[in-house]
């Protein structure tokens, strides 16, 4: 995804909400995001980016961001062995003159191990299809362990962040607890300091 493209809907999904989730100016939060998200493309974050805005009430948050991305780019889990099925449906469908049209029918993952082979037109003039095929397999093997690995990363990376936020939270609402308490003490022990004089017949100045 492009850095413009992830600023503008970013801001444009923050327009949305009366919360202010994205703030341009905080550039740590900015980079930090746009790397948790970067992978996405163009067309599948700002689909997300709408879906969002049509169906959630509240403000998101990244991991809610993310889940819509990662439902848009692979809506379903495509097996290492699956996949080879779906491009040849795709070539019958499209033929060999539409490959564009028929890469961007593919699923996420499934585009990416076509890629990797060399793409649509590498496997339509392979005259080893046997060959190309193990190629492809492999390629989607690894795709989909790679797509593993970095969701599990991320929901790490993600419930860490959480976990910071609460932490640096937490420190705030103790004072202010603290000091909340502390004026009660004081007050309290004015008002028997009062009682203590008005019993004895004097009056605190």
């Amino acid at each position: 995804m492009r850095y413009e493209t992830y600023i503008k809907y970013m801001a444009v999904l923050s327009k949305n909400y009366s919360k202010n989730i994205f703030n341009p100016k905080d550039i740590d939060m900015v980079d930090l995001w746009f790397m948790m998200l970067e992978h996405y493309e163009d067309n599948v974050f700002i689909t997300a980016i709408q879906k969002i805005m049509l169906n959630e009430i509240f403000a998101p948050n990244l991991a809610t961001i993310s889940k819509y991305c990662s439902e848009v780019a692979a809506p379903v889990e495509v097996d290492d062995t699956e996949g080879w099925g779906i491009v040849v449906k795709a070539i019958n469908k499209y033929g060999y003159m539409r490959a564009e049209e028929a890469m961007n029918s593919l699923p996420y993952t499934v585009r990416k191990a076509v890629e990797r082979v060399g793409g649509l037109e590498m496997i339509c003039s392979c005259e080893e299809p046997d060959v190309i095929r193990g190629q492809f397999n492999r390629a989607m093997a690894a795709i989909n362990q790679a797509e593993k690995t970095r969701r599990r990363e991320k929901s790490g990376l993600i419930q860490a962040l959480a976990l910071t936020n609460r932490q640096e939270e937490q420190p705030k609402i103790e004072i202010k607890e603290h000091k909340m308490t502390s004026k009660t003490v004081v007050q309290e022990g004015m008002q028997q300091i009062d009682q203590v004089l008005k019993e004895i017949g004097l009056r605190r100045a």
